[in-house]
């Protein structure tokens, strides 16, 4: 079994948003464990599709039975759980440049291994200026991304974006434990593999043209 839990952070108030824990397997599941014990600071303020079934204090406790989900052909079984959170995040990213200035976009920032900025969707005709660490672009439904991986810790991108409105951007990395809202224990007899990501969204930059 899998289980993959994304991290949703308000970089500009370094806040958690939410989280989403995801278990998945080849084979059907039924009452497995899910155990997510808060840390202090942090606090659910609402959760999808339901409430845990025991809560012990700062723990909880939900009993995960599978739903079947068809992937290009393949069925796969799978069961989530969705937080939405509030609380200080303590990370190790820092953002020294996100900003726009007419056409122009410029990220600047550093933080671990690993940490990766996605920009977009781009309109067609924007271009790319300049680039700290190794970018590559993903286009999708007439748009474009440009994704831009760290070196040595470092990453920075400079745009013109011409004369598009709203643009969007995040940053995404494979965060310690002890960077996690909670710890988390899924009790089951198979064998688990565990996936964190942590994604860091940038406030919007909006251009009216004035």
């Amino acid at each position: 079994m899998k289980v993959k839990v994304v991290i949703e952070v308000d970089e500009a108030a370094r806040e958690y948003k939410s989280s989403v824990i995801y278990l998945t397997s080849l084979s059907p599941f039924s009452s497995v464990k899910v155990y997510v014990e808060l840390r202090p600071y942090v606090a659910v303020t609402s959760c999808w599709p339901k409430w845990p079934d025991l809560i012990e204090g700062r723990r909880a406790v939900w009993i995960a039975s599978s739903y079947p989900r068809d992937f290009g052909g393949r069925r796969l079984y799978s069961y989530g759980i969705r937080l939405e959170l509030r609380g200080k995040a303590r990370l190790p990213v820092l953002v020294r440049k996100w900003r726009r200035s007419g056409r122009l976009i410029e990220l600047e920032a550093e933080g671990p291994e690993g940490l990766e900025a996605l920009i977009g969707p781009l309109a067609p005709g924007y271009s790319i200026l300049r680039v700290r660490g190794r970018a590559s672009t993903c286009p999708l439904q007439g748009c474009a991304y440009v994704i831009v991986r760290e070196e040595e810790g470092l990453l920075g991108l400079a745009l013109d974006v011409g004369s598009q409105g709203l643009l969007t951007g995040q940053l995404m990395y494979r965060p310690g434990l002890e960077e996690l809202p909670f710890t988390l224990e899924v009790e089951d007899p198979k064998p688990l593999e565990y996936e964190y990501e942590l994604v860091l969204r940038l406030a919007d930059l909006l251009w009216t043209g004035a």
